[in-house]
This record gives C-alpha cells, sequence and structure tokens, in this order.
C-alpha cells in the first residue's frame, strides 16, 4: 500500500459501506439502493445477508489476497495505472468471501458492526 501524503484519503470499513449503501444499483427490471441489496451467498452461515456497502467493506478491508504475511494490497492501489488489476483483485476477493470456507464472515460482520457502532457513538 502507498504511504500516507498529505491530500490522500483513507477509507476504512464504515465509510466503504456508508458511501456503497447509498449507490443506485441498475438492474434491467429496476433500480435498488445498495442498503436494500440483500445477498446471501452460498457459503454464508446463520442466514447471514449482506448489503452491498458491506460486500464492499468486506472484499476491500478483510478479504484479500496476501503475497507476503502482513501485506495485503488493497483494491485501490492499482487503480490509477491499472484498474483491470483493481477489479481482478475485487473479484477475487468477492469470491473468497462467497465461500467463507472457514466459517470467519460472521465473526468478521460483527466485528465491522461493532467498529460502526463506536464511530456514531464518538461523533
Amino acid at each position: 500500500m502507498a504511504p500516507w501524503t498529505k491530500g490522500t484519503v483513507d477509507f476504512q470499513a464504515p465509510e466503504h459501506r456508508g458511501i456503497s449503501d447509498q449507490a443506485v444499483l441498475k438492474f434491467s427490471d429496476s433500480d435498488i439502493s445498495g442498503a436494500d441489496f440483500n445477498y446471501a451467498g452460498p457459503g454464508f452461515q446463520d442466514d447471514l445477508v449482506l448489503s452491498f456497502g458491506q460486500i464492499v467493506a468486506l472484499t476491500g478491508d478483510f478479504y484479500g489476497n496476501c503475497q507476503f504475511p502482513g501485506d495485503a494490497e488493497q483494491i485501490s492501489d492499482q487503480w490509477n495505472t491499472n484498474p483491470e488489476a483493481s477489479i481482478r483483485r475485487f473479484l477475487s476477493n468477492s469470491e473468497q468471501l462467497n465461500q467463507d470456507t472457514k466459517g470467519y464472515l460472521n465473526r468478521v460482520v460483527s466485528l465491522m458492526l461493532q467498529q460502526e457502532q463506536e464511530l456514531a457513538a464518538a461523533i
């Protein structure tokens, strides 16, 4: 990940979710807000359903492809120079999220919700 410099913006899961849940998703038969988009992946446990914003936050912040332990490239790291690589990374991370073979998703979503609550209380 590129080092932080003056003028750059760094988003965390609550910001990713907030922005993406406000997006309007266009389908052939209707439009739906990201917050109203409900997705239950085939690997999800305990009837978990995610909004579009949660999917973006999870694939961007929690489910990644690490080249080395502790070093995860962010989806947006190459956006300005190689947007196709960023799209491939998002799709790959989404597939990891979708499978949830180790059952981490419910715990991670719980931590995300706790983080959002703490942020809301601090504001």
